[in-house]
């Protein structure tokens, strides 16, 4: 139980707010593809965890490929795969809704894309902070430090919710609680090494903890 009074909550998207798993397998295979490079696990999981706007970069140095082709390819691909995702936070985004708390969908993921996403799944939010809107250099506790400033809530106010090792990194940098959800590319025992806060079976579970 998280024992204290949360007016925000700042959710990842990418396998923990849906199950996307589908169409990142898709995106991660048809870059590498294109660049010439074969996939591998681990390849996968800093893949999953990094942001959007680095991988482009990095796979643009490595092929010469312009970058604006690459976030084609990844666009259209994601989208094209769109119908496969799961939903994962529908009960919960409700009752978050009907308890008046903000709901901050912070990624590292093409803004576009996710918007598209949210729209097929008609997923109510308050704000959708995603790659392009972090500078150079920033990573996520940079956003929720900025966000929360804005918003005026002290730090025990708000929590993240993730699926990944650099979630629980994350939510310590910017001192807030971490939820962690085992629907990512790292099994429980993997996560519960880093420490998180709290680990929850499924992201409907978070509206009976806070």
């Amino acid at each position: 139980m998280i024992k204290k009074e949360i007016k925000a909550v700042f959710l990842d998207f990418d396998l923990t707010l849906v199950d996307s798993r589908p169409a990142v397998k898709a995106t991660y295979k048809r870059l590498s593809k294109l660049i010439g490079k074969k996939p591998t696990k681990k390849g996968f999981q800093e893949y999953v965890g990094s942001r959007f706007s680095e991988v482009i970069e990095k796979l643009h140095k490595e092929s010469g490929i312009p970058k604006k082709k690459l976030i084609d390819v990844y666009h259209k691909t994601y989208i094209g795969n769109v119908s496969k995702l799961r939903y994962y936070g529908k009960s919960l985004v409700s009752k978050l809704n009907k308890k008046g708390i903000t709901i901050i969908i912070l990624t590292n993921n093409h803004k576009e894309t996710v918007k598209k996403s949210c729209d097929h799944f008609n997923i109510r939010y308050n704000k959708l902070i995603a790659d392009k809107d972090m500078k150079k250099g920033e990573k996520k506790h940079d956003a929720i430090k900025k966000e929360l400033k804005s918003m005026r809530l002290n730090p025990s106010e708000a929590l993240y919710v993730g699926d990944h090792i650099n979630d629980i990194k994350e939510a310590d940098k910017a001192g807030i609680s971490s939820v962690i959800v085992p629907t990512g590319v790292f099994k429980k025992l993997e996560l519960k090494r880093h420490n998180p806060d709290l680990i929850i079976p499924s992201l409907n579970k978070l509206a009976k903890v806070i």
